[in-house]
């Protein structure tokens, strides 16, 4: 089995079948949902999201930026680490040290840290799970047909930031110290909580219909997902999704599709009023000193076809992200 999640088809086939999901007050977190959620009483639910990686900061990031998506009032984080039995005590400190930097910077408590020692693993793996309070009825819903899709931020942005800190030297080397240090500069930031702040404060929200977090598969992974949990067809436009210029000379170089690669730091929105709504929300974040871009990538559609036009490409299930599938190939395996 590759690295990373386990590929779409087969938690389709073998996981997600065997789960009850409909069930009163219950929402199911699959491959087009960021979340699950439990209605506690009419006002109040309960939402859960997590996120798993080899590095804290990483899982993090994807779990919190998922659970955003469900506009919490009130957060709590809880980890699990399985490390490997060489030294798991220095793996357990340092991920407890970067887990308390985290809560600390972000003002969220921590009320678990379960720990495994598992002798088949070669590197530690941590997985965060954050818990929120919904205090209104809102659970993201399913995108609806017909409907425009915005897009905030950048396609490859967490993957990109990877590879910049993973192969720091090499792309240096590649590309220029000057390069190399503008791309950091550009690729930092990748947590949504900002977004979601001013999201949650205005009266935008109320023009959203539903909301995909961009994790592993990349863009157009999240795309394929949301409309395969709908049912319905896509039809984007390549040249309007956001991406920087270091993110697509990156993967040029390690020869990946920066469309599949690790997307934490995007979202994507559906609205009735695309147009309108990026724009409302460009001013917005303009007023609050956010520098995200916001574009207009296409809508749904009532047809079956996931198209991604000016390209000969339909969408497919995601394979597995990208960032993975290279430094496999890199590891020989």
């Amino acid at each position: 089995m590759n690295r990373g999640q386990i590929r779409e088809r087969i938690l389709k086939r073998s996981v997600y079948k065997h789960i009850r999901k409909k069930e009163a007050g219950i929402t199911f977190a699959d491959c087009g949902r960021d979340y699950a959620s439990v209605r506690l009483s009419d006002e109040m639910s309960l939402a859960e999201a997590s996120g798993t990686s080899d590095d804290v900061r990483s899982a993090w990031t994807v779990a919190r930026n998922k659970i955003l998506t469900a506009f919490p009032d009130h957060c709590t984080v809880s980890m699990l680490m399985m490390v490997p039995e060489d030294d798991p005590e220095s793996y357990a400190k340092d991920a407890a040290i970067r887990l308390r930097e985290l809560s600390d910077r972000d003002g969220i408590p921590v009320t678990s840290i379960d720990t495994q020692v598992l002798t088949e693993l070669e590197a530690p793996v941590y997985t965060i799970r954050f818990s929120g309070v919904v205090t209104t009825d809102w659970t993201g819903g399913t995108f609806p047909a017909d409907t425009d899709l915005v897009m905030i931020g950048h396609a490859g942005h967490m993957g990109s930031l990877l590879l910049s800190n993973l192969f720091d030297k090499e792309l240096t080397a590649r590309f220029g110290s000057e390069f190399t240090e503008r791309a950091r500069l550009r690729l930092a930031g990748p947590d949504l909580s900002d977004v979601a702040q001013v999201l949650g404060s205005s009266e935008l929200k109320q023009e959203i219909k539903a909301i995909k977090d961009v994790s592993e598969g990349g863009i157009y992974g999240a795309l394929y997902d949301l409309a395969d949990e709908a049912g319905i067809g896509l039809a984007v436009r390549r040249s309007d999704i956001t991406i920087l210029q270091e993110t697509v000379e990156y993967a040029e170089y390690f020869g990946i599709n920066p469309y599949n690669l690790l997307g934490s730091g995007a979202w994507i929105i559906g609205t009735p009023d695309g147009v309108g709504f990026a724009e409302r929300l460009r001013n917005t974040f303009a007023a609050h000193g956010i520098e995200r871009p916001v574009s207009v990538i296409g809508r749904t559609t009532t047809a079956s076809a996931k198209v991604i036009e000016e390209s000969t490409r339909s969408l497919t299930p995601s394979e597995g992200d990208e960032l993975y599938s290279m430094m496999r190939k890199r590891s020989g395996r």
